[in-house]
């Protein structure tokens, strides 16, 4: 047993440094090390929410997903928490809606946006919220995700040649964009 616990060690040491490098690269800053963080993909959304929730939140697809929060708040009086994000279908956005009231109940308004893409029957017929509330629930979930560890795979890539990390329009997208 004294020698199974030494080797044992030994042999998790290149899995923690792997963890390690995807923590100091990660593309939405899920584990909060870095100093910007990238707000268009749904799981920083939720993130931010559950960070600060809010009594007032806006959920749908990109068209809603880019919206100044400035103008909104500018416009109606409140702080709108905008829980869009690109490629959200109908029945995501119903998911979120869910998600969101079960961690504030105290909701007062929702905006939703749908659009012909959402209403159709043949859109985004997997939704992604089941996988979203795991990673946020899990962090070995979010570590371990392919399309995640891509994408710090390209981050470690761009810095070492000076581009821009990687945003939500360089990722691929499950469901068609909108």
């Amino acid at each position: 047993m004294k020698k199974l616990l030494p080797k044992l060690a030994l042999a998790l040491v290149p899995f923690l440094l792997y963890f390690a490098i995807f923590a100091m690269f990660d593309p939405y800053n899920y584990f909060g090390l870095q100093k910007t963080t990238n707000t268009n993909n749904p799981i920083s959304r939720v993130q931010g929410f559950l960070k600060e929730p809010s009594d007032h939140i806006i959920l749908g697809d990109s068209r809603l997903a880019h919206f100044d929060a400035d103008l909104i708040k500018q416009a109606s009086g409140e702080q709108y928490y905008n829980l869009a994000f690109g490629g959200a279908s109908l029945e995501e956005s119903l998911d979120l809606f869910e998600y969101a009231y079960a961690q504030n109940p105290n909701l007062k308004h929702v905006v939703l946006g749908l659009s012909f893409y959402t209403l159709n029957n043949a859109y985004g017929s997997v939704s992604r919220m089941a996988t979203i509330e795991t990673q946020l629930e899990n962090p070995f979930a979010y570590l371990f995700n392919l399309e995640y560890n891509v994408n710090m795979l390209t981050n470690i890539a761009n810095k070492l040649s000076g581009a821009a990390d990687v945003t939500e329009e360089e990722t691929r997208n499950p469901l068609p964009d909108d």
